[in-house]
């Protein structure tokens, strides 16, 4: 066990709090003006904040210079404390800080540095469900459990911080459709990894093209028909991608997702929603209505705990 600790996290785009017997998380003193300073930020667009153009100092003149690209990597202010009694493992509040983000809906970073292209400022973007705040702390609680059940595996948790961080990259509204494809299989395939780990699943006993399904079945919901077989549209075009650098029969960039037929986008959506569910389950969240509700809807669902 480590000494008792906390770390800044951020940004959560509102004062928030909460106290379980182990994790408490509370505001900072200049919370509120973090986050309108969030809100007025010049890169901000449509609740999603992005990377501010790359500056330079000249060391003789002391003139700074802005450059027409951005930097891929950014940081945001952060906005309130996460504290546990004890820690588990170096990495224990930095997981629970990505556990916070998931059920947000939002990505949250103890880092100074710690967001890649763009992130949303507005709560529940990048998951399909709401959680009530009086069952945020059982929530929390059960990542905390998870960790200290898995923490002297480390890849399991990082396998699962994996998955969210894929699930979340999926959803800049700046990638092109191959690019969202990649990220959120990569994603899903990351939940596979931990299941399979759990379960004890041996690695032949599935064939990579049945993954996906194989989960479905773990969780009770029907198998959907892009990810049916090694001939379904998902599997098949991200082997395409990966190995043949095409999609839809197109050059990486040159197609939407369906080709001929972009109408159906509609299944990178089910894939975020199929793997909320997943992420959800492994964790331990979530009722039966929740994870067997239709990954089709489009409507946010209630997620209780």
């Amino acid at each position: 066990m480590h000494s008792s600790r906390s770390i800044k996290i951020g940004p959560v785009p509102k004062p928030l709090r909460f106290n379980t017997s182990r994790v408490s998380l509370e505001p900072l003193d200049d919370c509120e003006q973090a986050i309108r300073s969030i809100e007025q930020s010049c890169t901000s667009d449509q609740n999603w904040i992005y990377a501010p153009h790359q500056q330079a100092r000249d060391f003789l003149s002391g003139d700074v210079r802005e450059y027409q690209y951005q930097p891929r990597v950014f940081g945001l202010p952060k906005t309130h404390s996460l504290s546990r009694t004890e820690l588990m493992g170096s990495g224990h509040l930095t997981f629970l800080t990505w556990g916070l983000s998931f059920l947000l809906g939002i990505r949250l970073s103890d880092n100074e540095a710690g967001f890649l292209d763009a992130t949303p400022t507005k709560e529940g973007t990048l998951v399909d469900f709401v959680i009530l705040p009086k069952d945020l702390p059982h929530a929390i609680h059960r990542f905390d459990e998870y960790w200290i059940q898995h923490h002297s595996d480390p890849r399991m948790g990082a396998r699962l911080v994996g998955a969210v961080h894929c699930l979340f990259l999926g959803q800049n509204p700046q990638l092109l459709d191959f690019e969202q494809l990649i990220y959120l299989y990569t994603s899903l395939d990351a939940c596979y990894s931990v299941i399979a780990a759990a379960e004890n699943w041996k690695r032949t006993s599935v064939r990579h093209a049945d993954r996906i399904s194989s989960m479905c079945r773990w969780i009770g919901i029907p198998v959907p028909f892009w990810a049916s077989d090694s001939d379904s549209p998902v599997v098949k075009e991200r082997n395409s991608s990966l190995h043949e650098a095409l999609f839809f029969g197109q050059p990486l960039g040159y197609s939407l997702y369906g080709g001929a037929n972009p109408t159906e986008g509609y299944v990178l959506l089910e894939m975020q929603a199929l793997t909320c569910r997943l992420i959800c389950a492994i964790i331990g969240l979530g009722d039966n209505e929740y994870l067997t509700s239709p990954i089709e809807s489009r409507s946010m669902k209630l997620l209780r705990v």
